[in-house]
């Protein structure tokens, strides 16, 4: 059910991207076309080459790809959370809004496990 949500997103990112692409982007529908070919290691090489030129679709496709790395792309994606956040961060100052809508997201879960933390820390009892 996680991975078939993980999916659904993508899909509706890459819409969402593909709305008014031009002809002269034609890196970024090389990235497109690998990503729903499943060709995954070849469009983590080319979305990364592309984000790196300042495209904030490709830099939203590249931040998702790196939070969900193996879980929704197999081994040809490796997991960095870290560098995710960073490409995310970049797309949603470009305006990007599924990349703004996803950092709003973990910022919530990271704040709620840390409250869950805490509580648990203060049900312990000291020793």
């Amino acid at each position: 059910m996680h991975n078939h949500a993980l999916s659904v997103l993508l899909a509706v990112a890459l819409s969402i991207s593909t709305s008014g692409v031009m002809a002269a982007n034609l890196s970024f529908d090389e990235v497109l076309q690998a990503v729903q070919d499943g060709d995954y290691a070849t469009a983590a090489a080319r979305v990364h080459v592309v984000a790196e030129q300042g495209d904030p679709r490709a830099q939203e496709i590249l931040g998702f790809m790196l939070i969900w790395g193996e879980r929704l792309y197999g081994a040809a994606v490796r997991t960095d959370p870290v560098a995710g956040r960073k490409w995310l961060a970049q797309a949603a100052s470009s305006g990007r809004e599924a990349a703004a809508f996803y950092l709003r997201r973990f910022a919530e879960r990271q704040a709620a496990q840390q409250v869950t933390t805490d509580s648990q820390n203060l049900e312990q009892p000291s020793r």
